[in-house]
């Protein structure tokens, strides 16, 4: 997903862009904390400067990358996901959409 998020990065003002985001997924039952960062300079590049940071439960962190839901609903029960300074960030890099999956047929 990085290089689509790092395209998306350019989209914000060049004092907004944070270098780095990181993504935790939150222990939950017998599933440890995970993280990975991921660069937003050009080519994966850090360059220096702050690093956003995202932490939900991965049900919830996969809805935000598949653009199922965005940041704003995700906040609303899970107001500690990420400080209101990265919120616009992770809009930009995570937009909602309008994800549509076909059931399976059912004969």
């Amino acid at each position: 997903i990085q290089p689509a998020v790092v395209s998306r990065a350019e989209s914000l003002p060049a004092e907004n862009r944070p270098a780095a985001l990181e993504l935790t997924c939150i222990e939950q039952g017998d599933e440890p904390e995970q993280r990975a960062t991921l660069r937003l300079g050009p080519d994966g590049a850090s360059g220096g400067g702050r690093t956003a940071r995202l932490r939900l439960p991965q049900q919830r962190l996969c809805q935000l990358l598949m653009g199922y839901q965005g940041i704003d609903a995700l906040r609303r029960a899970h107001a500690d996901a990420c400080i209101e300074e990265d919120v616009p960030v992770v809009r930009a890099l995570f937009p909602e959409g309008s994800p549509h999956m076909w059931s399976i047929d059912h004969f």
